[in-house]
């Protein structure tokens, strides 16, 4: 069984001004936010200087941040947040095998064996072709045997054997 579904999504990515250092117009809740400068700590009280103009000096970033920075979707809504909505296609297959066999070879004897298995592969698509946007999805692989024998040796004493193994 195979089935596509679309999924919208609304995600917080930063702005082209973040990703240049200006955070003037970066705000939560109504406010601006304030950039403080992490190497003015004064290491007892923790207070910091905060960054001139909320900016923060395009010098100062990190190199490796630069480029995972370049791997984030653009926003394609106004605002800093909840400005990045899509849709996702769920696509999931999925088989399943499930099999019983019971055997009654005399009246007193009855057995069976039960043998089951599924796999399920759950993948969601980028719709932005960005490596750092968050998708789902798995690869599920399960399997069951069990087997059962009981033999009656009287109407108030039974002998019974079971096993069961899963993965």
């Amino acid at each position: 069984m195979e089935r596509c579904v679309a999924a919208g999504f609304t995600l917080t990515v930063p702005t082209a001004l973040e990703r240049a250092g200006d955070f003037s117009q970066s705000t939560r809740n109504g406010v601006i936010r304030t950039i403080f400068d992490p190497l003015t700590s004064t290491g007892t009280s923790g207070t910091r200087t905060a960054f001139t103009g909320t900016s923060f000096p395009i010098a100062r970033f990190d190199p490796t941040a630069l480029k995972l920075l370049a791997e984030m979707p653009l926003p394609n809504l106004p605002g800093s947040q909840d400005n990045l909505q899509g849709f996702k296609v769920n696509q999931t297959s999925y088989w399943n095998f499930s099999e019983r066999i019971d055997w009654q070879p005399t009246e007193k004897w009855h057995t069976f064996f039960r043998y089951g298995q599924f796999k399920a592969i759950l993948l969601e698509s980028n719709p932005t072709g960005k490596l750092l946007l968050p998708v789902n999805g798995s690869h599920r692989f399960g399997m069951s045997i069990a087997a059962d024998s009981v033999y009656t040796i009287s109407p108030k004493l039974c002998l019974m054997s079971a096993l069961t193994i899963t993965n």
